[in-house]
Formats: structure tokens, C-alpha cells, sequence
């Protein structure tokens, strides 16, 4: 290994390695080689590993001081084993260099490989700009807020092949959120109402990573004119035009706009098949076009009723007004304080207003006898007599009965604007 002319010199480390192991007999086959990580200020600093010694029989005679062969083997499988930990730390040196450029593992990997050389994650640091339209916006990263506004150049680091949330916030409320990978390939701008990015290819291990989890990003949802409702994959969204949508990639989505007095439009689409201009403002816009003019339903009463039509409820008040397609609907109307149920089908005409009032009450006194009667009104129960209440002009059920006596009489009975007593006796 010290001659000085190449040609004597052993051509490998193996071939040295096992000269030295036939010199040694078992004394290399005892010895721990460790081969650890080894920072760039300590690349000057060799290792000298101790080598473990020969194992002599219990039987045999201790001796006071080693022969001048032995100091020699152990210099020799010192210097060897020196000479492995730094050339293992050369390969880990020359494999990090090409981890980070995205380069292939050489033969001097390889044999990094098999002298069992622990590979340790490759660290990568890089620089992203982040804008907004308006301008303002906080910009979180995997979860903290980094204390700056858009637009902005922040720092982002990992390990190579790491995901790294980014979110655009506006007073806490998320605006726009995207992961990226880490890597030479990831982009370098990335916000809302910005140009669009050429696209680099990314490379296989990138991609496999990128698969791992589904991306999700925000759209905004506006329409022209504004207000219209949004139903978003079958579901209603809160709220109307502008507002917004959670969509996540690799799933097919379907998206509808609709306004009264408009022309219904809608969209099915995947992330991915969005435009670069769509997904870089981050917004799906729809231009709503004139429809049949609606149609108007004028309910009015003395008393408080709540309706519902078309799938959707009103809460209870004296007056609703409502604009509907034209067309026909089942109105469901209920007032339980006067006894009013009903659930009438009406017709209602383009441009056209269609009043609707609901019948009047009258105050109706219940008498029975023996007094000691308890009266339900159309299933309500409204305790023992004597009792005045106000009902609705109609048909309803009573239902009179004397529980001391065991007995009851349920009767049909036409409530009138003159109606003034129900009375009843107990059945024989």
C-alpha cells in the first residue's frame, strides 16, 4: 500500500482488505467499523477506530509483553480501517452532491452500498415568491403565519421530496392554499390574480411523492349578476355569488349557478382540466344569460303562518311575498295557533302576481255536559272545559271526552263566520 510506483500499489481497497484479513487472521472479523455522518469543517479530521484483539484461550498463559508481529498487525488494521471510514465518507460527500441535482447513484455509490454505508437524507432550501391581488394577504406555511404579507419572497426547507402547505389568508379567513414539493423542480411563483406558470416536468421520485396525498386548492365562484345560488357536487353552498369552493384534484366535480330570472349554467370539471389562467386567479366565473321573466305569489293573513315551496321553508309572518318560475307549486301552508293546515297546488303565470289569502278566524266557546270534558281540535289537545279559542273558518276534527265517565264522541264538524258555541253530550 506505501509503494510509491502505481504498478506495485493494490489495485483495489477489497484486494487490500482481504491481504490484510489473511495478515490479521481473525482480528479484522472482530473489529466494528462506524461510519457516521461527518460534517464539511471536519473533513480534515480522520477517525483512528480501535480494532478489537484476539480472543486467547482460558487456558493459556498470559503474556507480559506482545511480540513485535503483533504491534505490526495492529498498526496495519488501524491505518486499513482508517482508510475505509474516510472513504466512506467520500462516497456519502459524493453521493449527498448528487441526491441534490437529481443525478444517478455511480459506481462509487455502489460501493458506499456495500460497505454499509448509511445514507442520510438529503436537506434542500429554496426560495418561492407568493403574491395577492389585493395586495395584503397573510401567507401561512404548513400551518404558522410567517409575520409577512403579499407579495413576498419567503424561504422554504425540507428534505428533499418533503410536501409543504401554503395558504393566502385575509384577516384569518383562507383566500387560496396549494402544496408543493421540494425539489429543483418546484415553482418559483405561486398567489392569486397572478400570470400564469410554465410548467416544468418533474422528475419520477418527485411525482411518486407529489401522489402520496390529494391537493386541494379554494375557488372563488362568481357570476354576472351577482347573487345567484351555487350547488356544488349535489350540495347547496352558503351563501350566494361571489362566494367560495374546496377542490380537491384527481376528482370530478360538477358545479351550478342559478338566479331567478336567469337562465340556470353549470360546469363538470377536474382541477387538473381547469386553464393555467383559471387556476392561477383562482376563480370560475359565470356569465348568467336572461331567462322567462318569474313569476310572483302573494300570501297574506290576520295571523302568523310559515310556509314552504319549492324545498325551501319561510319562518312564520302575517305577509310573504315570494318570486317563483312560472309554473305550478305545491305551497304547504301551517298556522297550528288558529288550527290551519294546508297544502293547496297553485298555478302561477310569467310576469304575473297571484294572491293567495288565507281564511279568517272566529272565536268559537266549547261547552259540554257533564262539564267535566276534556276537547282536541284537529289532534291538539287543548285541556278540560269550559274553553274559548280561535279557529280557523274550515272543517276540523273535535274530539270530546269524559275520562272520569270512560267515554268519548269524535265528530267532522264546518267551522262558519257565525259559529259561536260547539256543544256536546256524553253518548249514552
Amino acid at each position: 500500500g506505501m509503494e510509491k510506483d502505481l504498478m506495485n500499489r493494490f489495485p483495489s481497497c477489497r484486494e487490500l482488505a482481504e491481504a490484510v484479513r489473511e495478515a490479521l487472521g481473525t482480528a479484522l472479523a472482530d473489529a466494528t467499523l462506524v461510519v457516521h455522518r461527518i460534517k464539511q469543517s471536519e473533513a480534515d479530521t480522520v477517525l483512528a477506530l480501535p480494532l478489537g484483539h484476539e480472543t486467547q484461550p482460558a487456558n493459556a498463559p498470559p503474556t507480559s509483553t506482545p511480540k513485535q508481529g503483533t504491534w505490526v498487525k495492529v498498526i496495519v488494521g488501524t491505518l486499513v480501517v482508517g482508510a475505509l471510514a474516510f472513504g466512506g465518507w467520500k462516497g456519502w460527500i459524493q453521493f449527498g452532491l448528487q441526491r441534490a441535482s437529481g443525478g444517478a447513484a455511480d459506481e462509487g455509490n455502489g460501493q458506499a452500498q456495500a460497505t454499509g454505508t448509511l445514507l442520510a437524507p438529503v436537506d434542500f432550501e429554496g426560495t418561492i415568491s407568493v403574491f395577492a391581488e389585493p395586495t395584503g394577504a397573510e401567507i401561512w406555511v404548513d400551518g404558522v403565519d410567517r409575520g409577512v404579507r403579499a407579495p413576498a419572497e419567503i424561504s422554504v426547507k425540507g428534505e428533499l421530496g418533503d410536501r409543504v402547505q401554503l395558504e393566502l389568508r385575509q384577516d384569518g379567513s383562507l383566500i387560496n392554499a396549494t402544496q408543493i414539493v421540494l425539489g429543483p423542480a418546484m415553482p418559483k411563483r405561486w398567489g392569486t390574480h397572478g400570470p400564469p406558470q410554465a410548467e416544468t416536468p418533474l422528475a419520477a421520485e418527485t411525482l411518486a411523492v407529489a401522489a402520496q396525498s390529494p391537493i386541494a386548492e379554494v375557488l372563488r365562484i362568481t357570476s354576472e349578476p351577482a347573487g345567484a345560488e351555487v350547488s356544488f357536487d349535489g350540495r347547496r353552498v352558503s351563501g350566494r355569488t361571489p362566494t367560495e369552493i374546496t377542490v380537491v384534484a384527481g376528482e370530478s366535480h360538477h358545479i351550478s349557478v342559478q338566479l331567478l330570472g336567469y337562465k340556470a349554467a353549470g360546469k363538470r370539471f377536474k382541477l387538473e382540466d381547469l386553464s393555467a389562467a383559471q387556476r392561477s386567479e383562482g376563480r370560475l366565473h359565470f356569465g348568467l344569460k336572461e331567462g322567462i321573466p318569474p313569476a310572483v305569489l302573494l300570501i297574506e293573513s290576520s295571523y302568523d303562518f310559515s310556509i314552504e315551496v319549492a324545498g325551501r321553508k319561510y319562518p312564520e309572518a302575517k305577509r310573504r311575498k315570494l318570486t317563483l318560475p312560472p309554473g305550478d307549486h305545491q305551497v304547504k301552508i301551517s298556522a297550528p295557533s288558529v288550527f290551519y293546515f294546508d297544502s293547496p297546488v297553485l298555478r302561477l303565470s310569467s310576469a304575473e302576481t297571484t294572491d293567495f289569502p288565507l281564511p279568517p278566524t272566529v272565536p268559537v266557546n266549547f261547552a259540554a255536559a257533564p262539564s267535566n270534558c276534556r276537547v282536541t281540535i284537529d289532534g291538539k289537545d287543548l285541556g278540560f272545559l269550559p274553553a274559548k279559542v280561535n279557529v280557523v273558518v274550515g272543517t276540523h276534527e273535535f274530539k270530546f271526552e269524559w275520562t272520569n265517565l270512560g267515554k268519548s264522541d269524535t265528530f267532522r264538524e264546518h267551522v262558519r263566520q257565525d259559529t259561536v258555541r260547539i256543544f256536546r253530550a256524553a253518548p249514552e
